[in-house]
């Protein structure tokens, strides 16, 4: 069975990306498989958490109850390093280390909001002007102080950061290479 090209005015031929307005339209991405796509999405998903977490960060410097966290600097620094460390991640690294790195970012960021739920207690916070909290959790006093608004940030970024290393190991299966 041999291969022939269509004639000359079928749909095939006119219908082709050559033959088409290409100026607003971005045809490279129609040859992209699926796990491409996916790895495209996992790369963006983390960009975008881990610049959201650095932020963050550098918001707590100018309000110590930014969202109604306890921010102190050693905090603040954490999540600065935390969120430079997944951009960097995600956009340098290939899947294996979308899934190490950043998964374990994400199991970290879950379990301290985890142990916060867990172990926080009542009581006041070592700042000047912080209201009481109904899960806090000293762990330097006055140095770095979580409160329940801390403990939610820190599950959100858990459940995202561990989503998004879930999606990056979905796309080479049963082995991770870079």
């Amino acid at each position: 069975m041999e291969f022939t090209a269509p004639p000359a005015g079928s749909w095939w031929v006119r219908a082709g990306p050559e033959n088409l307005n290409t100026g607003l339209t971005d045809f490279s991405r129609i040859d992209q498989s699926p796990m491409a796509r996916r790895s495209e999405m996992a790369k963006i998903i983390a960009t975008t958490f881990g610049g959201i977490l650095a932020l963050f960060g550098v918001a707590g410097f100018f309000s110590p109850t930014f969202c109604g966290a306890l921010c102190s600097p050693v905090h603040n620094f954490l999540c600065i390093l935390t969120g430079a460390a997944v951009v960097c991640v995600a956009q340098k690294g290939g899947p294996s280390m979308h899934f190490w790195v950043i998964g374990g970012m994400g199991v970290g960021s879950l379990a301290c909001g985890i142990i916060g739920v867990l172990a926080g207690r009542p009581g006041t916070p070592g700042f000047p002007g912080v209201p009481p909290d109904d899960r806090l959790l000293l762990l330097i006093p006055k140095v770095l102080e979580w409160g329940t608004s801390n403990h939610l940030v820190n599950l959100f970024f858990g459940v995202a950061l561990l989503t998004t290393a879930v999606v990056s190991a979905t796309e080479t299966p049963f082995r991770l290479r870079k």
